[in-house]
């Protein structure tokens, strides 16, 4: 017999076959059953964060940033998207803080001006991407003792009072 659209199964049957493809690294197969399941079931919070997890498997980063912000709108505080959300925005504030250092390591004799744009945009990576990071990582710990989301949160910390000198 096949499965219709309609058949009461039909969900059940793609989620299994989602997470035996999962289980078996059959990443792109299980991506797909997944999609189909949130659209069928788009409120269902664990077929949305089974769908996120492959997403950043795929290295589809912007995506499941997209999905775990949908997650969150529903559960604020979703344990797994709290994590990959604040992780998200402490490793691009981070990348951006090393291209600004790198940038402005290679002026000799920065100017006042130099030195003042390098402040500005790192006291603006501090008030934006970091602060982003922070909230979502102290929402993580207020949840579960994490050692990484507290040593990330101490990074964020070391970031403010630096750009603070």
């Amino acid at each position: 017999e096949q499965i219709t659209a309609n058949c009461p199964a039909r969900t059940e049957m793609i989620h299994q076959l989602g997470f035996y493809s999962k289980g078996h690294r059959e990443y792109e197969k299980a991506y797909d059953y997944y999609k189909e399941l949130i659209q069928l079931r788009p409120r269902e919070i664990i077929y949305l964060t089974s769908f996120a997890e492959l997403e950043v498997i795929l290295g589809k980063e912007a995506d499941a940033l997209k999905s775990y912000e949908k997650i969150l709108l529903m559960d604020s505080n979703n344990l797994a998207a709290n994590i990959f959300i604040g992780n998200y925005y402490y490793f691009t504030a981070d990348k951006e803080k090393k291209m600004l250092e790198n940038e402005f390591k290679k002026i000799g004799a920065p100017t006042r001006m130099q030195y003042a744009n390098y402040r500005n945009e790192l006291s603006r990576l501090v008030t934006s991407e970091y602060e982003k990071a922070k909230t979502y990582l102290e929402k993580v710990i207020k949840q579960f003792p994490s050692v990484e989301a507290k040593k990330t949160l101490d990074k964020i910390q070391a970031v403010e009072e630096e750009s603070k000198r």
